[in-house]
C-alpha cells in the first residue's frame, strides 16, 4: 500500500513524501523528484526515541500530561509560559497556543531565524512572497548570496545546473568553488556590497530608469541616499574588489536573475535593512516582478492563509523572554537553553523554576525539564504542511501507532477539556478549511491560492502599490576581534541529530589543529577544539549553528526590526590553553 505525506523538517524544500511499507521515498513531482535528504533519514533511522519522565523517573506521557496539568491548576496564569519552536512547519504545531490563549497564560513572537529580514522585506514590498522554484528554473543566472544551498536546500542544486552563478560568502564553500564569481566577503558587510552594487550600476549606465520611477515610489530619495554614500568606506567594510563588483553587474545587467538570499546576512541588529538594499538593488536592476526573476528569502509562509488556529494569547519576545518572570515555562518543540543567545543567562533564569519540555528530541532543555512528555513524530499524527520555500501545501495522515507520546492537537485537546474551556475545531474541519483556500495538485500536494507564480508581476502590496526603496541606514558597530559566523552543519539541523563540537579557524591564524582554546566574546566563553579550515578568512572564524554552548557566547538583543536575534552581531578573542 502506497501513502502519502510530508517531510515535517525545518527546510526550504518541504518535501512531498512516498510511504510504501516501512521505506520512505521522495515524491516523483518535479521538486523533490523521488529523492529525500540525509535529515530525513537520520531523522527516521538514527533518533533516539525520547522518553517521557517526571523528575528524572520514567513515566508514561498521559502520567506526565497528569503532572502538567496540576502544574497550570496551581500556577497564577500570567506567570505560565510557552516558549514554542517554529522548526515544525505543520500547522496542529500551533494547537496548545490555542488553550493559552484561553487560559490566559504567555506565549512568544519574534524569531531566532529571519524575523529582521523578513521585515526588511515588507518595508519595500508590503508583503513577503517567495520566489517558486519553477521560476528559479527559467533564470540565466544565480546569485547565491549567504546561503549554503547544497546544505540547507538540496533539491535546489539542480534547478541550477547550467546557470551562470555568482555566490556571496565569507567562505569558500563547495558551491563558491564551483562559481564563475565568488565574493569573499567580509561578515557584515552585506548591505555595502548591496550598496556598492546599486551604485556603480548608476555610474555604467544599468538602470532603466523611467521603468524604476514607474513601479517606486521614492526612487529619487534612494538615488540621493546611494549618492551620499562613501565608496571608500563601503569598500573597506565588504571587503570588495572594485573588478568585482565589475564582473558581477556584467553577468547580471539585461539577465533574468535570481537572488538565493540566506538567514546568515540578516542576523545583525541591522538584518532589516540588509534585506531592504539587496530587494532594493534587484529592483533597481530590473530584477523584480518578472518571469525567472526575483529575491528568494525565506517566504512568509502563512501569507494570504486564513488560519482556522489563529487564536492568539498574550505573547512576549522570544529573544528577549525574561524566563525568571515566570513559574512555569513549558517548551514545545524549542530548545531555548541550547539555540537561544546568552543561554548561559537563560539557564540562569530557569533556575528554580518548574520547566515541562514537549518534543522529539533529548537536548539541553529536556536534560534540564522537571517533566518531559513525548510528543510523536510526524508518521504518527494528522497535519498539513506548509513552506517557506514554496506556494504549496501537503496533507499528512498518521501511517502508524505510536504507543509511547502524544500529539500537540490531542495535547491541547485534553487541556481544554480540564479546564472547560472551548475545544479545538477537529482536526478533520482544521484540513478541510486549509485545503479549501487551495488547488489540489496530485496525491496530497495544493497550491495556495491567490499567490502569483510571478510576484509583484502586477504591483506591490504597500499603500499605493509601488515598491519602495531603502532610504538611509545605521551602522554603529565597532568590531574587535575575530568575526564569527554561524552556519548550519551538513550532519545537523539546529541542535538535532549529529552536533558539531569544533571551533573552524583559517590556518593563517597559526593556532595548531588540535588545540584547545578559550573563547571569549563581550557575552560570555566557551572552550573547544580547533579544526582548520582553509576557506575561511583569516578575520573569520566559525562555530557551526547547534554545536553544544554556542550560544554562551551570542547576545540576547534583538534586531532593530522584526524582533530577531542577532547570532552574528559579535566579535571573539581566541587564546591557546
Amino acid at each position: 500500500m502506497t501513502h502519502h505525506t510530508a517531510c515535517p523538517l525545518d527546510c526550504y524544500d518541504a518535501c512531498h513524501v512516498v510511504v510504501e511499507g516501512d521505506a520512505l521515498k521522495g515524491g516523483s513531482d518535479s521538486f523533490t523528484q523521488g529523492a529525500l535528504c540525509e535529515h530525513l533519514y537520520t531523522n527516521i533511522k538514527h533518533r533516539p526515541p525520547l522518553s517521557s519522565h517526571i523528575e528524572g523517573v520514567s513515566a508514561t506521557a498521559q502520567e506526565c500530561v497528569g503532572q502538567l496539568l496540576s502544574y497550570l491548576s496551581t500556577t497564577p496564569k500570567e506567570r505560565t509560559l510557552l516558549y514554542r519552536g517554529s522548526g515544525n512547519l505543520g500547522v496542529l504545531q500551533q494547537s496548545l497556543e490555542y488553550f493559552f490563549a484561553q487560559h490566559g497564560g504567555v506565549t512568544t513572537h519574534g524569531s531566532l531565524c529571519d524575523g529582521a529580514g523578513a521585515a526588511g522585506i515588507e518595508a519595500g514590498r508590503g508583503k513577503n512572497y517567495l520566489v517558486e522554484p519553477s521560476q528559479i528554473a527559467l533564470c540565466d543566472t544565480v546569485v547565491v548570496w549567504g546561503r549554503n544551498i547544497d546544505v540547507t536546500n538540496s533539491h535546489m542544486m539542480r534547478l541550477i545546473e547550467g546557470k551562470k552563478l555568482i555566490v556571496i560568502d565569507p567562505r569558500k564553500t563547495k558551491l563558491a568553488q564551483k562559481a564563475h564569481l565568488h565574493i569573499q566577503i567580509k561578515p557584515r558587510g552585506d548591505i555595502y556590497l548591496a550598496l556598492l552594487l546599486a551604485r556603480f550600476a548608476h555610474m555604467e549606465e544599468l538602470v532603466d530608469i523611467a521603468d524604476v520611477e514607474h513601479k517606486s515610489e521614492n526612487y529619487t530619495w534612494y538615488y540621493d541616499f546611494l549618492r551620499s554614500m562613501r565608496i571608500k568606506r563601503a569598500i573597506e567594510k565588504s571587503d570588495v574588489l572594485p573588478s568585482q563588483i565589475y564582473t558581477f553587474l556584467e553577468m547580471v545587467a539585461h539577465q533574468k536573475v535570481v537572488y538565493l538570499v540566506g538567514r546568515s546576512v540578516q542576523a545583525y541588529s541591522h538584518g532589516d535593512s540588509v534585506l531592504h538594499a539587496i530587494d532594493s538593488l534587484a529592483m533597481l536592476l530590473g530584477h523584480m516582478g518578472r518571469e525567472g526573476c526575483g529575491v528568494n528569502f525565506l517566504g512568509d509562509s502563512m501569507v494570504d492563509i486564513d488560519n482556522p488556529l489563529g487564536m492568539r494569547a498574550k505573547s512576549v519576545s522570544k529573544v528577549t523572554v525574561d524566563f525568571s518572570k515566570y513559574d512555569l515555562i513549558v517548551v514545545q518543540g524549542a530548545n531555548p537553553l541550547g539555540m537561544m543567545p546568552n543561554s548561559a543567562a537563560q539557564e540562569a533564569a530557569m533556575a528554580g523554576k518548574k520547566v515541562v519540555y514537549f518534543g522529539l528530541d533529548e537536548n539541553e532543555t529536556a536534560q534540564r525539564a522537571n517533566v518531559v512528555i513525548a510528543g510523536v513524530d510526524f508518521l504518527s499524527k494528522k497535519d498539513v504542511r506548509i513552506s517557506y520555500g514554496d506556494n504549496t501545501l501537503k496533507t499528512m495522515l498518521p501511517l502508524k501507532e505510536s504507543t509511547q507520546g502524544i500529539s500537540e492537537y490531542d495535547l491541547a485537546q485534553q487541556l481544554c477539556a480540564h479546564f472547560g474551556y472551548a475545544p479545538l475545531p477537529s482536526q478533520e474541519s482544521i484540513i478541510d478549511s486549509l485545503t479549501a483556500q487551495s488547488t489540489h495538485l496530485h496525491d496530497n500536494v495544493y497550491r495556495i491560492n491567490g499567490r502569483s507564480e510571478i510576484p509583484y508581476a502586477e504591483g506591490f502590496f504597500t499603500e499605493d502599490e509601488k515598491f519602495l526603496f531603502i532610504e538611509e541606514m545605521h551602522d554603529d558597530f565597532i568590531q574587535e576581534g575575530l568575526w564569527l559566523i554561524s552556519p548550519k552543519s551538513r550532519h545537523s539541523l539546529n541542535s538535532q541529530f549529529r552536533r558539531s563540537k569544533a571551533l573552524y579557524l583559517s590556518p593563517e591564524l597559526g593556532i595548531a589543529q588540535g588545540s584547545r582554546v578559550h573563547i571569549q566574546s563581550e557575552v560570555g566563553a566557551i572552550e573547544l577544539e580547533v579544526l582548520h579550515d582553509e576557506q575561511l578568512r583569516s578575520d573569520t572564524a566559525m562555530i557551526y549553528s547547534g554545536t553544544p554552548k554556542l550560544n554562551y557566547l551570542t547576545s540576547n538583543r534583538a534586531s532593530a526590526q522584526g524582533n530577531s536575534a542577532i547570532f552574528q552581531e559579535i566579535s571573539i578573542k581566541v587564546t591557546t590553553l
